[in-house]
């Protein structure tokens, strides 16, 4: 049997990541040789629908059981779906997590262990977000000092250094109001992520992003489903059309999962083909 364990680095020894969906790496365990084989997660800069894209990547791994600190509901129903067990809780470094499992220390979950998007706020040991949010000089010396904001708002998700608001020597405002070193992505949200992907011609959404063909579609709940179109106009692929409700061509679907993430109603769910 093997298994996949959500892991900050690429060596059994190093520890098991919280996140499923935006962990570095995922290390694919054989239990029979305790053979581990490191594979980067391609999803972690994803805008959304890292943790379905994430599923099933692991799913086609072909693994029996995963272990993780955190699964997500979207996640959880691609590895329901597939039948996956999941097992959230782990901790330690992934040799210790695989041991435990082995020992029959670790127990499947009855569902999801967070809400979405839970990866895109945790943090992790060595997550650096860089220099933002500054508040620094603006406004021209004049009248003394006054309304003054102080070096910053801390360390936060800031978009570069730019965005200035200095208005020279008018307005005698004192040292306030400039926007200093604001508003940009730091460093990022992880060693080795790079940039975060683009915003593609598709709907507004992401579209850089190679989707792999799963054994999952979209599935839509009709009770719920009001045609309001915001899945059509996402899907990188064309595969939703709009009629008294939203239809799913099977055929071009790659259950990519980015349609789930944006419906408003939660009427799009995860499936297997009928």
């Amino acid at each position: 049997m093997k298994i996949a364990v959500s892991a900050e680095g690429p060596s059994p020894d190093d520890r098991v990541d919280v996140r499923f969906g935006r962990c570095p790496y995922f290390q694919i365990v054989d239990l029979d040789t305790m053979e581990f084989k490191a594979i980067e997660n391609p999803s972690i800069a994803l805008g959304g629908g890292a943790g379905i894209q994430a599923a099933q990547m692991i799913v086609n791994e072909g693994v029996g059981a995963v272990l993780t600190g955190n699964c997500g509901p979207n996640a959880y129903q691609v590895f329901s779906a597939a039948g996956v067990q999941v097992i959230s809780g782990a901790a330690g470094t992934v040799r210790q997590a695989v041991e435990r499992f082995k020992s029959g220390g670790l127990s499947n979950a009855s569902g999801p262990s967070v809400d979405s998007h839970f990866g895109m706020n945790a943090s992790n040991p060595g997550v650096s977000s860089g220099p933002g949010m500054g508040m620094g000089p603006g406004m021209g010396p004049s009248m003394g000092p006054g309304m003054g904001m102080g070096p910053g708002m801390g360390r936060g998700m800031g978009m570069g250094r730019g965005m200035g608001m200095g208005m020279g020597r008018g307005m005698g405002m004192g040292r306030g109001m400039g926007m200093g070193r604001g508003m940009g992505m730091g460093r990022g949200m992880n060693p080795g992520m790079g940039p975060a992907p683009s915003t593609g011609s598709t709907g507004g959404y992401t579209n850089d992003v190679t989707y792999k063909r799963t054994p999952l579609v979209a599935k839509i709940d009709a009770s719920k489903c009001t045609a309001c179109g915001i899945c059509a106009n996402v899907c990188p692929f064309g595969a939703i059309r709009m009629e008294d409700i939203a239809v799913v061509d099977n055929n071009l679907c790659t259950g990519c999962g980015v349609c789930v993430n944006k419906c408003p109603l939660d009427a799009i769910t995860m499936g297997k083909a009928e």
